[in-house]
């Protein structure tokens, strides 16, 4: 048998039979966890949004580390409960005090147009593209 649960009332084990020994290798069941410095019941989970754990029944936390891409905008907020930042405007960039929506054009005065620069939005292109017309 792989896997037999034997258990009482004080003790529940997972008892695993080895196929190269004859004899069962007793593993016993952990009902909690401690991961910094707080300890955590079996299927409990931490509230970092940014590493999310899970006690496990081997005593471990599993955690995964959240890693966020670049929010592509100019004010982009943190919600509570969110790791990574998002956008509520969408893409947009800015020129000046003034925030272009992407796809929008915005002329500061008569001979000038800027746009975002949609061909490179990343976190180095969120300042506005413009052409002064002559």
């Amino acid at each position: 048998m792989i896997g037999t649960v034997v258990s009482s009332a004080i003790f529940l084990a997972l008892v695993v039979y080895s196929e190269s020994a004859s004899l069962p290798v007793v593993a016993a069941a952990v009902d909690k966890c401690v991961y910094q410095n707080k300890t955590y019941m079996v299927g409990e989970k931490t509230d970092d949004p940014c590493t999310p754990c899970l006690c496990e029944q081997t005593g471990r936390m599993a955690c995964l580390q959240i890693d966020c891409r670049y929010a592509p905008c100019v004010d982009a907020v943190q919600k509570p409960g969110n790791c990574c930042p998002s956008c509520p405007n969408g893409m947009n960039c800015k020129y000046g005090d003034h925030i272009i929506k992407e796809g929008d054009v915005y002329k500061p005065d008569a001979n000038t147009v800027c746009k975002c620069n949609k061909q490179i939005f990343d976190f180095n292109d969120l300042k506005a593209v413009c052409i002064k017309s002559v």
